[in-house]
């Protein structure tokens, strides 16, 4: 593909800049977790022409997301809906960089750092059964542990929610 005949729209780039927030926020591609019973096989430039994203606020029959894998709802609904908005078919409705920015510092705002288990809570679970108990860290200084009732853990923090999940233990 010759980038410099190719006509761009504005709004791929927003599309873009939404893949890598997705990619930096949960380690994955919107489009690789998209399984489709009757074509598992497709490639992802097909699946994004297609609109294939399986988070849609209406999902295709026959898709779903891979459920081993985290899903934007487990980040906030806001981001979720972004997210919605930006893998839909509808080019002039994807989020801008303004509008990322602005996301993204709300999630900020949110985060609270977790030292004791630096993992997701669906990895922890299934990592725990087949990995040995790892040697305690080092004592320090104990600042007092955030409230778990309500919150949700996700890569390295804590993301407050409305619905409660199990926390990882001491942390």
């Amino acid at each position: 593909c010759d980038l410099s005949r190719t006509w761009r729209e504005v709004s791929s780039d927003h599309f873009a800049l939404a893949v890598l927030v997705y990619q930096l926020l949960l380690h994955d591609h919107p489009y690789d977790n998209a399984i489709n019973s009757a074509e598992p096989d497709l490639p992802i430039g097909d699946k994004i022409r297609r609109g294939l994203y399986p988070h849609a606020a209406t999902v295709p029959a026959g898709l779903q997301a891979s459920p081993a894998r985290p899903a934007p709802q487990e980040v906030s609904a806001a981001l979720a809906e972004a997210f919605q908005r930006s893998f839909g078919l509808e080019p002039q409705l994807r989020p801008t960089a303004a509008e990322w920015v602005l996301l993204l510092r709300q999630l900020h705002r949110q985060v609270v750092p977790c030292n004791r288990t630096p993992q997701w809570n669906g990895a922890s679970a299934s990592r725990s059964a087949a990995s040995p108990t790892p040697p305690a860290p080092r004592q320090q200084p104990r600042r007092p542990a955030p409230a778990t009732t309500g919150r949700r853990w996700i890569n390295h923090c804590v993301m407050p929610s409305a619905a409660t999940t199990s926390a990882p233990p001491s942390c």
